[in-house]
Protein backbone atom coordinates (compact mmCIF):
# COMPACT_ATOMS: atom_id res chain seq x y z
CA UNK A 1 0.00 0.00 0.00
CA UNK A 2 1.04 3.33 -0.72
CA UNK A 3 1.64 5.72 2.03
CA UNK A 4 2.60 9.17 1.77
CA UNK A 5 3.11 10.45 5.30
CA UNK A 6 3.24 9.02 8.84
CA UNK A 7 0.68 12.26 9.53
CA UNK A 8 -2.96 11.47 9.11
CA UNK A 9 -4.52 13.68 6.72
CA UNK A 10 -8.18 13.95 8.45
CA UNK A 11 -9.75 15.92 5.21
CA UNK A 12 -8.40 12.87 2.79
CA UNK A 13 -8.06 9.73 4.90
CA UNK A 14 -7.44 7.80 1.89
CA UNK A 15 -4.98 9.84 0.09
CA UNK A 16 -1.63 8.20 -1.41
CA UNK A 17 -3.66 4.36 -1.54
CA UNK A 18 -5.29 3.09 -4.42
CA UNK A 19 -8.04 0.85 -4.55
CA UNK A 20 -8.83 -2.37 -6.47
CA UNK A 21 -12.58 -2.92 -6.96
CA UNK A 22 -13.65 -6.87 -7.62
CA UNK A 23 -15.67 -7.27 -10.02
CA UNK A 24 -18.27 -8.98 -8.06
CA UNK A 25 -18.97 -5.28 -7.12
CA UNK A 26 -19.69 -3.97 -10.40
CA UNK A 27 -18.61 -0.77 -12.79
CA UNK A 28 -21.10 0.95 -11.02
CA UNK A 29 -19.46 1.08 -7.49
CA UNK A 30 -15.89 1.58 -8.93
CA UNK A 31 -17.80 5.30 -10.40
CA UNK A 32 -19.33 6.48 -7.53
CA UNK A 33 -16.33 5.73 -5.31
CA UNK A 34 -14.33 7.89 -7.82
CA UNK A 35 -16.85 10.19 -8.01
CA UNK A 36 -16.42 10.38 -4.08
CA UNK A 37 -12.78 10.57 -4.38
CA UNK A 38 -11.40 7.27 -4.19
CA UNK A 39 -8.57 6.64 -6.38
CA UNK A 40 -9.75 3.52 -8.14
CA UNK A 41 -8.96 0.54 -10.16
CA UNK A 42 -12.25 -1.29 -11.88
CA UNK A 43 -11.36 -5.30 -12.27
CA UNK A 44 -14.16 -5.31 -15.03
CA UNK A 45 -12.32 -2.26 -16.90
CA UNK A 46 -8.66 -2.89 -16.20
CA UNK A 47 -8.34 -7.25 -16.55
CA UNK A 48 -10.28 -10.14 -18.06
CA UNK A 49 -13.26 -11.02 -16.04
CA UNK A 50 -14.14 -14.22 -14.73
CA UNK A 51 -10.08 -14.74 -13.06
CA UNK A 52 -9.75 -16.33 -10.04
CA UNK A 53 -9.40 -14.82 -6.85
CA UNK A 54 -5.76 -15.33 -6.19
CA UNK A 55 -4.69 -14.08 -9.70
CA UNK A 56 -6.64 -11.08 -8.75
CA UNK A 57 -5.16 -10.97 -5.56
CA UNK A 58 -1.70 -11.16 -7.39
CA UNK A 59 -2.33 -8.30 -9.57
CA UNK A 60 -3.66 -6.37 -6.11
CA UNK A 61 0.03 -7.14 -4.54
CA UNK A 62 1.96 -6.29 -7.53
CA UNK A 63 0.62 -3.15 -8.21
CA UNK A 64 -0.01 -1.81 -4.24
CA UNK A 65 -4.05 -1.88 -4.14
CA UNK A 66 -6.03 -2.26 -1.58
CA UNK A 67 -8.69 -4.57 -2.53
CA UNK A 68 -12.47 -3.92 -2.19
CA UNK A 69 -15.24 -7.04 -1.76
CA UNK A 70 -18.19 -8.01 -1.03
CA UNK A 71 -17.25 -11.73 -1.03
CA UNK A 72 -17.73 -12.25 2.65
CA UNK A 73 -17.37 -15.88 2.55
CA UNK A 74 -13.37 -15.76 2.44
CA UNK A 75 -13.17 -16.21 5.70
CA UNK A 76 -14.21 -20.00 5.27
CA UNK A 77 -11.50 -20.46 2.32
CA UNK A 78 -8.63 -21.49 3.41
CA UNK A 79 -7.18 -20.73 -0.08
CA UNK A 80 -8.15 -17.54 -0.65
CA UNK A 81 -7.09 -16.45 3.42
CA UNK A 82 -3.36 -18.22 2.42
CA UNK A 83 -3.50 -16.25 -1.04
CA UNK A 84 -4.14 -12.61 0.93
CA UNK A 85 -1.56 -13.18 3.61
CA UNK A 86 1.05 -14.57 1.07
CA UNK A 87 0.16 -11.27 -0.84
CA UNK A 88 0.30 -9.18 1.72
CA UNK A 89 -3.39 -7.95 1.52
CA UNK A 90 -5.36 -5.52 2.72
CA UNK A 91 -9.02 -6.36 1.95
CA UNK A 92 -12.27 -4.54 2.70
CA UNK A 93 -15.36 -6.91 2.02
CA UNK A 94 -18.97 -5.92 2.80
CA UNK A 95 -20.12 -8.04 4.85
CA UNK A 96 -23.79 -8.38 2.97
CA UNK A 97 -24.26 -9.07 -0.73
CA UNK A 98 -27.51 -8.41 -0.90
CA UNK A 99 -26.79 -4.85 -1.36
CA UNK A 100 -27.76 -2.00 -4.83
CA UNK A 101 -24.74 -0.79 -6.42
CA UNK A 102 -25.35 2.72 -4.46
CA UNK A 103 -25.30 0.71 -1.10
CA UNK A 104 -21.99 -0.84 -1.54
CA UNK A 105 -20.72 2.50 -2.73
CA UNK A 106 -22.49 4.11 0.13
CA UNK A 107 -20.98 1.32 2.63
CA UNK A 108 -17.26 2.26 1.59
CA UNK A 109 -17.96 5.74 1.73
CA UNK A 110 -19.21 5.84 4.77
CA UNK A 111 -16.09 3.65 5.74
CA UNK A 112 -13.47 6.24 4.44
CA UNK A 113 -11.87 7.71 7.97
CA UNK A 114 -12.30 4.10 8.86
CA UNK A 115 -10.23 2.64 6.52
CA UNK A 116 -7.90 5.15 6.37
CA UNK A 117 -7.02 4.25 10.08
CA UNK A 118 -6.75 0.94 9.65
CA UNK A 119 -4.67 1.20 6.21
CA UNK A 120 -1.96 3.98 7.98
CA UNK A 121 -1.99 1.92 11.27
CA UNK A 122 -2.21 -2.10 10.84
CA UNK A 123 0.44 -3.75 8.19
CA UNK A 124 -1.02 -6.00 5.65
CA UNK A 125 -2.26 -8.85 5.58
CA UNK A 126 -5.84 -8.22 7.16
CA UNK A 127 -9.15 -8.48 5.93
CA UNK A 128 -11.73 -6.12 7.11
CA UNK A 129 -15.13 -6.74 7.15
CA UNK A 130 -18.02 -3.58 6.92
CA UNK A 131 -21.46 -3.65 7.15
CA UNK A 132 -24.10 -1.98 5.26
CA UNK A 133 -23.49 1.47 7.33
CA UNK A 134 -19.69 1.06 6.90
CA UNK A 135 -18.94 0.06 10.85
CA UNK A 136 -16.55 -2.76 10.84
CA UNK A 137 -17.68 -6.39 11.99
CA UNK A 138 -14.72 -8.40 11.74
CA UNK A 139 -10.86 -8.02 11.58
CA UNK A 140 -8.58 -10.87 10.54
CA UNK A 141 -5.01 -10.59 10.45
CA UNK A 142 -2.19 -13.22 11.68
CA UNK A 143 -2.99 -16.23 12.56
CA UNK A 144 -6.58 -15.50 12.90
CA UNK A 145 -6.43 -14.82 8.87
CA UNK A 146 -4.78 -18.04 8.06
CA UNK A 147 -7.21 -20.41 10.63
CA UNK A 148 -10.52 -18.23 9.12
CA UNK A 149 -11.64 -17.04 13.08
CA UNK A 150 -11.83 -14.38 14.64
CA UNK A 151 -14.50 -11.28 14.16
CA UNK A 152 -14.61 -7.52 15.62
CA UNK A 153 -15.03 -8.50 19.14
CA UNK A 154 -12.05 -10.39 19.33
CA UNK A 155 -9.28 -7.92 17.67
CA UNK A 156 -9.15 -4.72 18.51
CA UNK A 157 -8.27 -2.15 15.17
CA UNK A 158 -8.15 1.78 15.38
Amino acid sequence: MKKRSAASNTSKPLEGFTFLVEESLGRRVAEQLRSAGFDVVCQIESTRTGIPDEEVFKLASENRWVVLSKDSRTRYRTIERQAIADFRLAVFQLAHGNLTAQEMADAFIAARSLMGRILRSSPPPFVVGLNRHGKKTRFLSGSRLIEGKGGAGRHRTP
